[in-house]
């Protein structure tokens, strides 16, 4: 059956996230301060720092959607939960400023490839339909407003968040709201992405095709889990003479 789409991983495929990976701890030790000195100056009566501190670390690695087939949430239900936790009446518009505390700490560690636009772009006029579908809690739009600013947005026709799914990759319910909403059959498509087995694995689970980037030499090579990507990139720019091994002809049938 003919290629007709590429869906794509966000974080560290299209977009590189080194920097927010290499400053994780000075950054994972900040958003909970942010979000304290929010609530402190909006005049709430707030448990010890540390305690607060604590129970948004612990919410957080509780709900994320980082390990396996779990359903998924997003940052302001994490945030909500966090509350409850604390016994804190905190509001909804008090909540939405503590979520946009949380994007200013990690959002500007996030940068486009540089490969990426290129390529969306040559991958476009070659016929292809585009879309993501990505592990995160932030929520869609604030997202989206990402990929606009990158000048990714036009490209990606479909963008599945798993913080609005309700799972995470490599559930197949995530894939398949991709394929749905593409209006393609699974053999129709190749995913790429960094992760063996979000990626990999589960792209491979609902029949798709699918393309590992390799972003760090230290990775694990997928023979050592019995993994079998359908094709290995190292950069964007490698893709499309992938595509060409992978699926022949591909070029000719936009």
């Amino acid at each position: 059956m003919s290629l007709r789409a590429v869906i794509f991983d966000l974080g560290d495929t299209l977009l590189d996230n080194r920097q927010l990976f290499a400053r994780f701890h000075e950054l994972n030790e900040l958003w909970p301060e942010r979000i304290y000195k929010q609530l402190k100056g909006r005049g709430y009566h707030l448990p010890d720092r540390q305690r607060v501190v604590e129970v948004l670390h612990s919410t957080l690695a509780r709900l994320a959607p980082f390990g396996g087939n779990s359903r998924a949430v997003s940052l302001p239900e994490i945030l909500r939960a966090a509350w409850e936790d604390l016994a804190l009446p905190i509001s909804e518009a008090d909540t939405a400023a503590c979520v946009s505390a949380f994007y200013e700490v990690f959002d500007p560690c996030t940068v486009p490839d540089p490969q990426a636009r290129p390529l969306l772009q040559e991958l476009q006029e070659c016929g292809l339909l585009l879309a993501s579908v990505s592990n995160t809690i932030w929520e869609g739009a604030r997202l989206d407003e990402m990929l606009g600013c990158f000048g990714l947005l036009p490209y990606l026709q479909v963008r599945i968040y798993s913080s609005e799914a309700g799972y995470v990759k490599p559930h197949p319910a995530i894939f398949h709201q991709a394929l749905e909403g593409l209006g393609i059959s699974a053999a129709q498509a190749v995913f790429v992405g960094d992760n063996l087995q979000a990626d990999v694995v589960g792209a491979q689970g609902v029949g798709m095709k699918a393309i590992w980037k390799r972003v760090s030499p230290t990775q694990i090579d997928p023979s050592e889990l019995g993994i079998t990507p359908d094709g290995r990139i190292h950069a964007l720019a490698e893709l499309p003479a992938e595509l060409d091994r992978v699926f022949p002809g591909w070029r000719g049938e936009g």
